[in-house]
C-alpha cells in the first residue's frame, strides 16, 4: 500500500505549499527491472517494440509479480524514459535498452 504524508506533517520533506513529490516504491524499480529483463530476453533493440499484452502475460506467467505490480513497473519505466507506451505496444528507447 502507497501512503504518503499530508502536506506539512512533521517529517514532510515538502513544506507547507509546495507540492509533494511522487511516491515511488523500493519495489517498483524492482519490478521496473524485471520488465526490463522481459525486452532482453526478446532481444529488443532501441526503438523495437513489443505488444503490450505480451509483456504484461509474461511478466505474471514468470512469476516476477502480480497485475498491479506489472502496473507499477510500467509506470516507473515510462517515467525514467526506459519504455514508450503507443498503439498497445511497449517501445524500448535508447535509455531502456541501457538499463538491459
Amino acid at each position: 500500500m502507497r501512503c504518503g504524508l499530508t502536506n506539512g506533517a512533521i517529517g514532510d520533506p515538502n513544506p507547507p505549499g509546495e507540492e509533494k513529490a511522487a511516491t515511488m516504491l523500493p519495489a517498483d524499480e524492482d519490478y521496473a527491472r524485471a520488465l526490463m529483463a522481459l525486452f532482453a530476453a526478446a532481444g529488443t533493440r532501441p526503438g523495437e517494440s513489443l505488444p503490450a499484452g505480451r509483456i504484461g502475460h509474461d511478466f505474471v506467467e514468470r512469476n516476477f509479480g502480480r497485475v498491479a505490480d506489472y502496473e507499477a513497473a510500467l509506470a516507473h519505466a515510462v517515467e525514467r524514459g526506459w519504455v514508450k507506451v503507443a498503439l498497445d505496444r511497449l517501445r524500448l528507447t535508447p535509455a531502456g535498452f541501457a538499463e538491459i
